[in-house]
């Protein structure tokens, strides 16, 4: 079965390190044992989905970031998971330099940001330390 083609797009927002996702991924779903790390994103999700449907775009769906094999070898990088808060059409030739507005923090990041953890809090029952949110521009695919 074929995939349909993703369109590539700049996204905007926040990353969190593996283990302070892994916390909050044990948080609201407390029967979860280690796993490996795409299991959490899964379990998220899942979570998510549950969400009503007018709370479901306050949490976005989390991507991966993995590290270079070279550098997570060296324990020179970490996979992290990332939560957009927005996104721009990319062309395949297209670099995050092209978008130089997708690279500074607005108040609309900020916000989405806050309301993410406020709903995350409320309904997960877990607390969130903003300081463990990393403000960041990608390049991935919708």
């Amino acid at each position: 079965m074929l995939l349909p083609p993703r369109d590539p797009a700049i996204f905007s927002g926040y990353s969190m390190s593996w283990p302070d996702f892994q916390q909050l991924a044990m948080a609201y779903y407390a029967a979860l044992e280690p796993q490996p790390d795409e299991q959490y994103v899964s379990e998220f999700d899942v979570w998510r989905l549950r969400l009503p449907a007018e709370l479901r775009d306050e949490t976005p769906i989390p991507k991966v970031i993995y590290a270079p094999n070279w550098k997570y070898a060296q324990g020179m990088g970490r996979n992290r998971i990332f939560f957009d808060t927005r996104c721009v059409d990319a062309g395949e030739d297209s670099f995050i330099e092209d978008h130089p507005g997708m690279t500074i923090e607005t108040d609309l990041d900020r916000n989405r940001r806050d309301k993410m953890i406020e709903l995350i809090q409320e309904r997960a029952n877990f607390s969130v330390d903003k300081s463990r949110l990393q403000f960041e521009t990608i390049k991935d695919f919708y």
